[in-house]
């Protein structure tokens, strides 16, 4: 499981990317909020998490290692 506290006030999309770069979820969150995911279904790796405001004005990327 992992949590994500968003760091502005417009929605963004949140992305699941693995370490070959293929998308393997998606999920839209509200601005301002804060949100868990599970990684139960997810193999052992490397992922990527990738958040892209509404806008494209910004976007993030955290490294999740998955056990």
């Amino acid at each position: 499981m992992f949590r994500v506290v968003m760091p502005t006030s417009e929605p963004a999309t949140l992305l699941i990317l693995s370490s070959t770069g293929i998308l393997v979820g998606a999920h839209t969150v509200g601005g301002n909020s804060e949100q868990e995911f599970s990684t139960a279904d997810l193999p052992s790796g490397l992922y990527f998490i990738r958040i892209v405001e509404t806008s494209g004005k910004h976007a993030w990327t955290i490294k999740l290692v998955r056990q």
